[in-house]
């Protein structure tokens, strides 16, 4: 090569310095390129395509893949973004299993109320309770017979029921006219006619007092009225005690207790899934905003080889190398 720089260099003295030190100066460039670009561009700027997968011990797509992609960018956080997702499901989960316990506490109390408002000792007990209820109504009914045939008795209730009769309509009078006045934002009241209603109630509670006190008296001295009564207790009370029994049964019950001790787990872990689903869309969002600041000015292009010129341009990948 260096005989031919300087046959070159003889001939060129001749026709000129310039143009002889421009070829001379091309072919040591030349031959200078073409000892040193044995590899790919991409290969020098990376190194050696696949060397550290291979360090790694791994195949080279499955290096990439961890790296982030195909082209080694690891920027992208798919472990947050799987971790958000993986939150969002444990909370989806958390708060069905919490609402698939509330609903079997109810069902379970449901059918506990069920099964005993259908047993045979509370339907044998309720049907006792109706029927001293009966009893007790026809043997009133039966005591008041000849109260109510007395004419005091039926003078009283007659005034009593027709000064009912004209309470209402002094009433509904009262309240006409206030309103109208309250339409005009006048707020009077009409102290005759409240007086008058008072007067008028007064008298109306005497005389229901008189028929009232005559019912007593008949109730009073009839024995069948006061048997019909203490049955009608009685049975009232042993419905009660049925009741009391259930309502401590339910309050007892391990089968229940069971289930409100897992509705409280629930809870907690309801809770601890709101803040751990919380606290990782909060950290994907971050980590992702991250890395689209990190690469805003990164662009990928696909590498491709030099046409070897020797100007020291060639394996561009998103720049120029100098």
């Amino acid at each position: 090569m260096f005989r031919v720089i300087e046959l070159v260099l003889k001939r060129g003295i001749r026709r000129g310095m310039p143009l002889v030190l421009a070829v001379a100066l091309g072919v040591v460039a030349n031959r200078a390129s073409g000892q040193t670009r044995n590899v790919r561009p991409s290969d020098e700027l990376r190194g050696e395509p696949g060397r550290e997968a291979r360090e790694r011990g791994m195949p080279r797509d499955e290096y990439d893949r961890s790296r982030g992609g195909d082209e080694g960018n690891g920027d992208f956080p798919s472990n947050e973004m799987h971790l958000a997702v993986d939150a969002n499901a444990r909370l989806a989960y958390s708060r069905a299993n919490f609402r698939r316990l509330q609903s079997s506490l109810d069902v379970a109390i449901r059918r506990m109320q069920y099964d005993f408002e259908h047993s045979q000792e509370m339907a044998d007990a309720a049907r006792a309770e109706q029927q001293a209820w009966d009893d007790y109504r026809h043997a009133r009914n039966a005591a008041l017979k000849s109260v109510m045939d007395d004419p005091k008795y039926k003078a009283n209730v007659a005034v009593k029921e027709q000064l009912g009769d004209q309470i209402a309509e002094v009433r509904t009078a009262y309240f006409h006219d206030r309103r109208a006045l309250d339409h005009q934002s006048q707020t009077v009241v009409d102290t005759d006619m409240m007086r008058q209603l008072v007067n008028m109630a007064t008298v109306k509670l005497d005389y229901a007092q008189v028929a009232t006190d005559m019912e007593v008296a008949a109730l009073r001295n009839d024995s069948k009225v006061a048997d019909a009564r203490e049955r009608l207790r009685s049975a009232g009370s042993r419905v009660t005690a049925l009741r009391d029994r259930f309502d401590r049964t339910v309050r007892d019950s391990q089968d229940l207790a069971t289930i409100r001790d897992r509705i409280e787990e629930a809870r907690v872990q309801l809770i601890a899934s709101e803040a751990f689903q919380n606290g990782a869309n909060i950290v994907a969002t971050e980590a992702l905003d991250y890395a689209y600041y990190k690469n805003r000015f990164v662009y990928s292009f696909p590498d491709y080889v030099p046409y070897g010129y020797g100007y020291g341009y060639g394996g561009w990948r998103g720049g120029y190398r100098y």
